[in-house]
């Protein structure tokens, strides 16, 4: 009997492995997320392995749809003053599956607030309509009702629409 519950744990462990390896793939440098130079490949847990309880980011993830979505880019998980999308190589929130995200490298955890990349921003895809540049320091906060119908993020006293799909593609649009 030894030999079939050894066969089970042996399934159990790869089908583990391939799950967390899909969900890696569904957002930008999933397989290259470090926590304090640690690598951390069950990005979404709180244990590097990827088993147990889900981490801010693995709540919101799961939110999402198990998708990365604009949203899910925009936020900050940890609360770090870092977007997911900036912590993961995608500041722009451009990535899709299967494409380069915009940094491969210092990629930092979404889901850890001691967790953060010393990557510089950079200016937003469509510079020509926009003014928008946060530091690491911003702390989006949502506010009132916006008369644009968009949804508004308020970075120190500056309300911006966030996520606009226009024809030209997505805008950041400034009051």
């Amino acid at each position: 009997m030894a030999p079939l519950s050894l066969w089970v744990l042996a399934v159990t462990l790869v089908t583990s492995a391939l799950a967390y390896k899909e969900y890696q793939t569904r957002i930008p440098n999933g397989d290259k997320v470090f926590r304090n130079g640690i690598p951390w490949p069950g990005v979404g847990h709180d244990a590097a392995a990827g088993d147990g309880p889900k981490n801010a980011f693995g709540v919101a993830f799961a939110g999402a749809g198990k998708l990365w979505t604009v949203e899910l880019c925009m936020a900050d998980s940890d609360e770090d003053g870092q977007s997911n999308g900036h912590e993961l190589g995608d500041p722009n929130c451009t990535w899709s599956p299967g494409a380069e995200p915009a940094r491969t490298t210092n990629i930092s955890h979404p889901g850890f607030g001691d967790s953060m990349t010393s990557a510089k921003l950079p200016p937003p895809t469509n510079t020509s309509t926009s003014t928008y540049s946060p530091t690491t320091s911003d702390r989006p906060t949502t506010s009132k009702a916006p008369t644009s119908g968009a949804p508004r993020v308020r970075f120190q006293g500056m309300q911006v629409a966030c996520a606009i799909f226009a024809i030209t593609g997505w805008k950041y649009l400034t009051e």
